[in-house]
């Protein structure tokens, strides 16, 4: 007997996982600065430098960027101080080869800062990262048998899957000057970027990407006396080489700013350069043929099997919800310099919600022109109805939209936009031997036909199998169609073959 198989080459996502954790570190004023009084800010944004693959782990490691700005004791302008930060972060993963294709989002979601005395600050980051590694993998599935054994009986079927079969991650470069005229002499304490992608398309063996670089920037007047943002869209086109890519075919995609670098000139432009990361991942749709079960009717039969685990990746699940939260805040509020939201963890449970929790980042002016930085965490629930799926992280996008709503509280209308993936795992014992045995023990009698009458649903394969019979007999001994695969409630006759 020759086992007929198919041979199924995809990537396995191996770890997809949302970690958050804080670095912590003690910095000195510097000599040429006076003392501390009050810190009113800290921000932050990291520079991923490295994501290296080992066995059975993935190291990750960089630089936190972090600003802080304080209030003088002698009462001169708000200063600010530049203070890195090194990390260095391990995810365990087993399986996780050099060889592995590792995808990863880092950024800093909050920097606290407290002065410890006048010359002293502790500052804390708190990262969050978003991993998922690939995997290249082989199976070979047997889909049937060919065998002069007329006898033999093979119940086959199909399963639906869609797996990953190609994933193409590439660093590109993006450089802009845009015109910043208007912020003269002003000072950078604060940058953060997003990518959003605008225009895909695949042709052949390459991939063209066209979106958008957000990118949000707090400055400090040269005077020292006044906070406010700037925010400007610098566009991107790029184009991929993807081996093997067709044109027309199904494709996500996921950005990952690893750093990025502002400078503000003298003659009124700001040089942007963002170091940047693209995913592509190729979904491909196939339709797999396995044998469910198989008999002989007139030998036992020695099946050998293994499991065979698979995972499929459901098709995109689009989330768009909002939520309207209220805060409260120390002073009231006259005006708000900067409002940023951040989904950092996002989770399911039985009852088919998922929950998603945010950060929000508000930096704000009182009524005596005192700044003020305030960070709120709330959750926003979601009923996705796909609670029995696993979730994969996908990319979500978070907007905050705040006005006050009495002198110290604050209203935050937050608005969720993003992709999500859902996995199924497909299980199945997979046949990698047969031999047919000894005949099988004939019946004390010449019995050619059994007259039985099933009450209860049952399938007519599994009949068949326990009277070593074949489904095509019982179907014509009974005139029931083919595509029926079950009887209840009538008496049906079942053709014994002959041992």
């Amino acid at each position: 007997m020759e086992l007929v198989k198919n041979k199924l080459q995809y990537y396995d996502l191996l770890l997809d996982r949302i970690s958050n954790y804080e670095e912590r570190t003690d910095a000195i004023v510097p000599d040429a600065y006076p003392d501390i009084m009050q810190i009113v800010c800290a921000t932050g944004h990291a520079i991923l430098k490295d994501q290296s693959p080992q066995n059975d782990r993935l190291l990750l490691s960089g630089t936190v960027r972090t600003c802080v700005l304080y209030q003088p004791e002698d009462g001169t302008p708000l200063r600010k101080l530049e203070i890195p930060i090194s990390f260095a972060h391990i995810e365990e993963c087993k399986g996780l080869t050099p060889e592995s294709i590792c995808f990863v989002q880092c950024r800093a979601i909050g920097v606290d800062a407290h002065a410890v005395n006048s010359r002293k600050i502790n500052i804390a980051a708190k990262l969050h990262f978003s991993a998922s590694v690939y995997d290249k993998c082989d199976a070979e599935i047997t889909e049937n048998i060919v065998s002069e054994e007329y006898s033999l009986e093979i119940l086959q079927g199909t399963h639906e899957i869609c797996v990953p079969e190609r994933i193409f991650c590439k660093e590109f470069t993006i450089m802009e000057d845009p015109d910043v005229s208007d912020c003269e002499g002003a000072q950078l304490i604060g940058k953060q970027c997003r990518l959003q992608l605008e225009e895909y398309r695949a042709m052949q063996g390459r991939a063209v990407l066209k979106g958008n670089a957000q990118v949000d920037c707090m400055m400090l007047q040269q005077d020292g006396l006044e906070v406010f943002a700037v925010h400007k869209t610098v566009p991107f086109t790029q184009i991929i080489d993807c081996e093997g890519l067709q044109e027309g075919a199904d494709v996500t995609t996921r950005f990952s700013v690893k750093n990025m670098d502002i400078e503000l000139r003298e003659d009124g432009i700001m040089s942007v350069g963002i170091h940047a990361e693209a995913q592509l991942c190729v979904l491909q749709k196939k339709t797999l043929c396995a044998i469910r079960d198989l008999y002989h009717t007139k030998h036992q039969l020695h099946v050998e099997a293994k499991p065979l685990y698979l995972r499929s990746i459901a098709p995109v699940y689009e989330l768009h919800t909002e939520t309207t939260e209220e805060i409260q805040i120390a002073a009231p509020c006259r005006r708000i310099v900067e409002l940023h939201g951040f989904c950092y963890s996002m989770k399911q449970d039985a009852s088919e919600r998922l929950r998603l929790d945010i950060q929000s980042e508000i930096l704000f002016f009182d009524a005596d022109m005192h700044l003020h930085q305030v960070f709120r965490a709330f959750q926003v629930e979601v009923h996705d109805g796909n609670a029995a799926r696993k979730m994969v992280s996908g990319d979500i996008a978070v907007q905050c939209i705040a006005e006050p709503s009495t002198e110290n509280t604050l209203r935050i209308r937050v608005l969720v936009d993003g992709a999500l993936f859902f996995t199924d795992q497909l299980s199945m014992h997979n046949i990698t031997a047969v031999e047919i045995g000894a005949l099988l023990e004939p019946d004390a009698d010449d019995t050619s036909m059994i007259v039985r009458y099933v009450q209860e649903e049952e399938n007519i394969w599994e009949i068949a199998k326990n009277y070593h019979t074949t489904v095509r007999a019982i179907h014509n001994a009974n005139a029931i169609r083919q595509e029926k695969e079950k009887v209840q409630n009538q008496m049906i006759l079942i053709p014994i073959c002959d041992k």
